[in-house]
């Protein structure tokens, strides 16, 4: 015996008859909002018995002949009251209609946000959340597929109380980056699902607590009904070839600013038969990459290694007028001092030393000692044979003559979304079945529902196959009555091509995505100045950091992708007290490798990116510690390894000797010692 109950906020269930429930409709759609509707007879000007808000959950109660009998009770429908027309007829009976819609609605009215940083007037960095959001990312940055991205909405909302669980959520595909202003955690969903209109986002309701699942056709389950015998009527299925898609490009565009210059980028993906006169092509504009350099010229005198040569004593006349007026041989050069540390070799004769060149100044007095006779310009005579000490300021460097260059902001153009293409050419190619049909059943079945797939014997033969995307049901219990709609998703426009366009043309690429969370520092758009000129000293400035993260790609002559990935965030500490600031620069460092020759460990210097060594040092080669030996301080282990060319290779140590290196190579073992 089937029973229906309606339970009212957290009260007891009650039977429909009960509760003086005339009619009730279940209506659910994919992709929407699923309702239930009831009537009550009443008097119409009574206070509503479900009023505004009322929390309805929809029950279906099964119980068995058995002795004692067995209950079994489902979940069909939770939601909130919304509406409470009312109706009379004359003296005839009166009754009051109640609709509540499930948690769709209130997804439709909470607006989405996301953190955005800002610069106060007194120049401190606030953030706040706003109705603005980079769809395809999440609040700290992160890339997300079209899935990922409907969760992250759900989750939000669940963040802002709507009383929602998010149950099983496929991946979908990735998407190009998306900024809206002023949307609705629907208006995210519904963005994303026009990429993959057979998706299906459905609803749970069986553990009372609304579940969202997105269901991709390939993880529906098919549901198949027969036509023969039954009371099913109205069965109508139209094959809509019309909407398949022989092939789908899509150009993505970018435009690169590389110091003051503007380079203008285009990559292609395809899938399907693009030479197809029907084929579709979309264009994405993608935020593009920004290269900005600043330059300094510097000019520098060297400092003669000896002052007492001619050469030396020329550079001193120079720099001395007074000496000058001496003939060369009349005077020499006893001592030189400089009030220096740095012993820098040159002087800084024209523009200036920033900081940023990584090169450094000292200002410094030198005071020359020099002994010098005065002749008589008549008779020659030597009229004084003297001493005297001589001075001159200078700026010192250790800068050469020439034109120093630094980048001093870089971001990245918006990866390009892989396979796309092949993602929607997949979801477009898909041979949908627009129609439906109606069951009459003494009780509804509840057996079909969005997020399964309808087939039907008994008809055509193509509809025992069709596998049709279940879009609509209406269960009129009161007549047992099922009424099925399939095919196509006309709420996201998927009932024609137009959609795909829409998805592409209502689209906004964001500017400056990567800034949205770290706002304006105090020196965030600060060009680094001069730290030195030949005869004052600029102000230094800190260089802006942009990226958290940098990631370049690129292909190898064979075409696969080779990714070096600098993300911080992915170093796994063996020892969590190592944890500290680092600063990865290239360093010449040892790196071990095997001498096949003689049988014994030793280390060559290379170059590579790395931090400064940290944590406790272990013992490598002999019992001494040497790094050359045949020994190493271990028992039985496998040491992994890795050839310079980046290959693995397993060494086996037993009794501390290594035995088996797997294959002739030099290696590196990780992590090697600075």
């Amino acid at each position: 015996m089937i029973t229906y109950l309606i339970k009212k906020n957290s009260a007891a269930p009650t039977t429909l008859e009960d509760s003086g429930i005339t009619a009730c409709t279940l209506k659910q759609q994919a992709n929407g909002l699923d309702s239930l509707t009831f009537t009550q007879s009443n008097d119409w000007l009574a206070s509503p018995a479900w009023p505004y808000a009322t929390t309805v959950a929809l029950i279906r109660r099964i119980t068995t002949a058995a002795v004692p009998p067995v209950v079994t009770d489902t979940c069909l429908f939770v939601g909130t009251v919304e509406t409470i027309p009312r109706q009379a007829q004359g003296a005839g009976p009166h009754s009051i209609t109640y609709t509540a819609f499930n948690p769709v609605f209130d997804l439709q009215i909470c607006e989405l946000s996301q953190e955005w940083a800002s610069t106060s007037a007194g120049g401190a960095v606030t953030s706040a959340f706003e109705p603005t959001v980079v769809l395809g990312e999440d609040n700290n940055g992160n890339r997300l597929t079209s899935g990922q991205t409907i969760k992250y909405a759900l989750a939000y909302a669940v963040a802002r109380g709507i009383n929602i669980d998010i149950g099983t959520i496929d991946d979908g595909v990735t998407v190009p980056i998306d900024e809206r202003d002023n949307i609705k955690c629907w208006d995210a969903i519904t963005s994303m699902l026009r990429y993959t209109p057979d998706y299906v986002l459905w609803w749970d309701y069986t553990s009372f607590t609304p579940t969202a699942n997105l269901t991709s056709p390939a993880s529906m389950p098919t549901v198949s009904k027969e036509l023969i015998g039954v009371s099913a009527e109205t069965a109508a299925f139209t094959p809509r070839y019309d909407l398949r898609v022989p092939g789908i490009q899509i150009i993505y565009r970018w435009t690169g600013e590389y110091d003051g210059r503007t380079i203008k980028r285009r990559q292609i993906d395809t899938a399907g038969n693009i030479a197809h006169p029907r084929r579709i092509s979309l264009i994405y504009d993608l935020e593009g990459s920004r290269s900005v350099f600043i330059s300094q010229d510097v000019e520098v005198e060297n400092y003669p290694d000896d002052w007492t040569t001619a050469a030396g004593k020329e550079k001193l006349a120079a720099l001395i007028p007074w000496l000058a007026q001496l003939p060369s041989g009349d005077w020499s050069v006893d001592t030189v001092n400089r009030t220096g540390t740095k012993s820098y070799p040159a002087r800084l004769t024209g523009g200036s030393v920033p900081s940023w060149s990584g090169k450094k100044t000292e200002h410094e007095t030198f005071t020359i000692r020099v002994s010098y006779k005065m002749k008589s310009t008549e008779t020659g005579s030597i009229l004084e044979d003297l001493e005297k000490d001589l001075t001159f300021a200078a700026t010192s460097t250790n800068a050469t003559s020439k034109t120093y260059r630094k980048q001093t902001e870089w971001i990245e153009a918006e990866p390009v979304p892989p396979n796309l293409a092949a993602a929607l050419f997949e979801s477009w190619n898909r041979l949908h079945y627009d129609g439906g049909v109606v069951f009459h059943e003494q009780d509804c079945s509840f057996d079909l529902a969005p997020g399964k797939l309808l087939s039907c014997t008994g008809g055509q033969a193509e509809w025992a196959t069709m596998a049709a995307l279940v879009q609509d049901i209406t269960h009129d219990l009161a007549t047992g009555t099922t009424t099925v709609k399939t095919g196509t998703c006309h709420r996201l426009e998927a009932d024609n091509v137009i959609a795909v366009y829409r998805a592409a043309r209502g689209r906004r690429f964001s500017y400056l995505r990567l800034g949205r969370t770290s706002g304006d520092s105090s020196n965030g758009s600060q060009i680094d100045g001069a730290s030195t000129t030949a005869n004052n000293s600029v102000a230094d400035g800190t260089p802006p950091c942009l990226r958290r993260r940098l990631a370049v790609e690129s292909k190898d002559p064979d075409e696969k992708a080779v990714l070096i990935d600098l993300d911080p965030a992915a170093i796994t500490y063996a020892d969590p007290a190592n944890k500290a600031d680092r600063t990865l620069q290239l360093r010449e460092f040892y790196a071990l490798y095997w001498d096949e020759i003689n049988s014994i460990l030793k280390a060559k210097l290379v170059q590579g990116l790395i931090s400064d060594s940290y944590g406790d040092a272990k013992d490598v080669g002999s019992s001494s510690g040497d790094i050359d030996g045949t020994f190493v301080n271990v028992s039985n282990v496998e040491l992994t390894a890795t050839k310079l060319q980046g290959q693995k290779r397993t060494i086996t140590v037993a009794g501390g000797v290594i035995t088996d290196l797997g294959t002739d190579a030099d290696f590196i073992i990780d992590t090697p010692e600075a």
